[in-house]
């Protein structure tokens, strides 16, 4: 291990350590805000486990469809019960995770250490994310970062050496993420476009018009088009169940078109 890997390593336990300290609440020992409407969602899988998995069913609540954040209170609850404490050290684990997995494709884009380091830095403590991590009901957006950073890094490790468990792996964790929050429909396109500028960039793709069908191959394989298929199945699947089921948080008879926009 050279000198500089070894300080950037250092430098990231140290910043992890921080980010640890600095961000574990003050008011730790309560529950705050929607909290309690967390542990009403599952009040019935509290008391009877064997229902877990209705939770994914995209009619079960009239709320936001992140089951794997209700699955997250209901094993919490089950291990910790009403113990605030645990629930906070937790989230803050998997956020220092998060700031990690930063590190880590950060690094897999070529940057150099030194700004790797940073970028971590910066997304360890910036101030937005303050809120989501020292609020357990925010666990969904730590969790969407988890994530999608692990499906941008197993996507990254398959463009470098491909293989083709890394390629299950993507798309496991993106399923993940669309289990999680609603703004995981942004992944699938955001690794496409790691696909071609990763393409173009060792230029293994040139467009001939005279071969098109060669062109396209060289830009994206059977392989990489079933998995970007399959991943545009389950976008349009979700959006069309975002859309169409009950949404308390969302009227959408009362969005005009240019609040969409």
């Amino acid at each position: 291990m050279t000198r500089n890997k070894l300080t950037a390593k250092l430098a990231l336990i140290g910043l992890l350590l921080i980010t640890l300290s600095s961000y574990f609440p003050p008011y730790a020992w309560a529950f705050v805000g929607d909290d309690y409407v967390q542990f009403d969602y599952i009040k019935e899988i509290i008391a009877r486990p064997g229902l877990v998995l209705s939770l994914f069913n995209p009619h079960y609540l009239p709320w936001y469809y992140r089951p794997l954040q209700l699955v997250w209170f209901w094993l919490l609850e089950a291990v910790f019960h009403f113990k605030p404490q645990a629930y906070y050290w937790i989230e803050l684990l998997f956020h220092a995770l998060a700031v990690a997995l930063v590190y880590r494709v950060a690094r897999q884009l070529k940057l150099g250490v030194f700004t790797a380091v940073l970028a971590a830095a910066l997304f360890a403590i910036h101030s937005h994310w303050v809120d989501v991590v020292s609020w357990i009901s925010s666990i969904a957006i730590v969790l969407a970062a988890v994530f999608s950073l692990l499906a941008v890094s197993a996507w990254l490790r398959y463009l470098k050496r491909p293989s083709t468990r890394q390629l299950p792996l993507t798309f496991l964790f993106c399923l993940l993420t669309f289990l999680r929050h609603e703004e995981s429909v942004l992944l699938p396109p955001f690794l496409l476009l790691i696909l071609a500028t990763k393409r173009l960039e060792i230029g293994d793709w040139r467009l001939r018009r005279k071969n098109f069908v060669s062109s396209l191959q060289s830009l994206i394989s059977a392989k990489e088009l079933l998995l970007f298929a399959t991943l545009g199945l389950l976008t349009a699947a979700y959006l069309y169940v975002q859309f169409t089921r009950p949404n308390a948080t969302i009227d959408i008879s009362s969005r005009e078109t240019a609040e969409w926009l």
